[in-house]
């Protein structure tokens, strides 16, 4: 499925807005992810939750979902981050894994 692709040229300003339809919304392109969106992009990734499903979640594209989540393995360390994400899945899935053991 084709998303469409709005382009709105502001001539007094020079300035191009790109708006794509995503999840029956319009969502403009190139704005700043506010950090509420953020922390949740990293909350539900640290719960197991998909690429998709948090996109769908949060209102925000695919794309956004993994450069979150890459920006902030970079900025804590990746095995870190990925470690945090396996404990995050064993305890979705009641791995015998307690809380009190952690």
């Amino acid at each position: 499925m084709k998303m469409p692709i709005y382009i709105y040229f502001k001539p007094e300003n020079k300035i191009m807005d790109i708006y794509f339809f995503f999840n029956h919304h319009y969502i403009k392109m190139g704005i700043k992810i506010p950090e509420h969106k953020r922390s949740a992009i990293i909350d539900a990734w640290l719960r197991g939750e998909t690429r998709d499903n948090i996109a769908l979640e949060i209102e925000v594209a695919g794309g956004t979902v993994s450069n979150v989540i890459e920006e902030w393995q970079n900025k804590i360390g990746a095995y870190d981050a990925n470690n945090l994400r396996k404990l995050g899945l064993a305890l979705k899935k009641g791995k015998n894994i307690f809380y009190s053991m952690c």
